[in-house]
């Protein structure tokens, strides 16, 4: 089986090699390409050695089971083979969904990317507030100018106002 290195299901379940003790074992550390044997979702830690993730991430359990209904009553080779493609899709959800493995990958991707944006958008503040800083002086001195062109022309010394332009 060494020399089938891209399969990907095997089921041996009632075959007389089951019997073997660390048969199971023996199976998904020589088979690395195969993502599920006997009707359940190979686990990272039945490919660690003496791993322990939790009952979650443990081989053989509820979670990891891979449900592949009969298709010896199709006659269509179309249509088991668009069949056995969601059969693949199922199996690699269910891995991705239950490996510990791709699951802190995903949280610090997560909190990678998070902090990404945190960084960019208290840049973005920063500048932000530099130009409602710069926008508001302006604002606050055409107004100061303003209000002073008034003044002046009330009191008649609105000459002072001219520039030697």
């Amino acid at each position: 089986m060494t020399s089938m290195p891209e399969i990907l299901h095997i089921t041996l379940f009632a075959n007389p090699v089951c019997n073997i003790p660390g048969y199971r074992h023996f199976m998904v550390n020589s088979l690395p390409g195969l993502k599920a044997l006997d009707y359940h979702v190979i686990t990272d830690e039945e490919r660690i050695e003496d791993a322990s993730f939790g009952y979650r991430f443990r081989g053989l359990n509820e979670f990891m089971k891979l449900y592949i209904p009969d298709y010896t009553h199709e006659n269509a080779a179309e249509r088991h083979l668009i069949s056995l493609d969601v059969d693949v899709y199922r199996l690699k959800r269910i891995f991705e969904r239950n490996s510990p493995s791709i699951l802190i990958q995903s949280l610090y991707r997560g909190y990678r990317s998070r902090n990404f944006q945190k960084i960019y958008f208290n840049e973005r503040k920063t500048k932000i507030i530099k130009i409602q800083k710069v926008v508001r002086g302006w604002l606050c001195r055409r107004q100061i100018m303003r209000d002073l062109k008034a003044l002046l022309e009330v009191e008649g010394e609105a000459d002072l106002l001219l520039t030697n332009d």
